[in-house]
């Protein structure tokens, strides 16, 4: 069923609720103890760190058909190396534009009842 909410997340929704799926997060939060904010900043940080190597090799793939001509190794990896880099990025950069904005006032959501 379509979301009448964020119809912009349900191909996200999809592939997060398959059974595969949810049973690998959940049986990875529950052997590393983390809550699910702490598992995505992991995520986030797990993924800019792979970027970075990836987007590493990349450059020194570049500087040596610059710089000599040829490539000492399977330029497929290095060119895999900078597609992975991209799609990491982006990943990235598409739930910092899908993530809901924080309330302007972080009081108003807190209900007082202790009168």
């Amino acid at each position: 069923t379509k979301s009448l909410v964020n119809p912009q997340l349900d191909d996200l929704r999809q592939l997060l609720f398959q059974p595969v799926v949810t049973s690998f997060v959940q049986s990875l939060l529950i052997q590393t103890g983390f809550t699910t904010n702490t598992m995505l900043q992991v995520i986030v940080v797990a993924l800019l760190a792979t970027t970075a190597a990836s987007a590493t090799s990349s450059y020194h793939a570049v500087m040596s058909l610059i710089n000599t001509g040829s490539y000492d190794g399977p330029i497929v990896v290095a060119l895999l190396s900078s597609l992975f880099t991209f799609f990491a990025l982006g990943i990235i950069i598409q739930g910092a534009l899908l993530a809901p904005k924080p309330p302007a006032d972080a009081d108003a959501d807190v209900d007082d009842t202790s009168n």
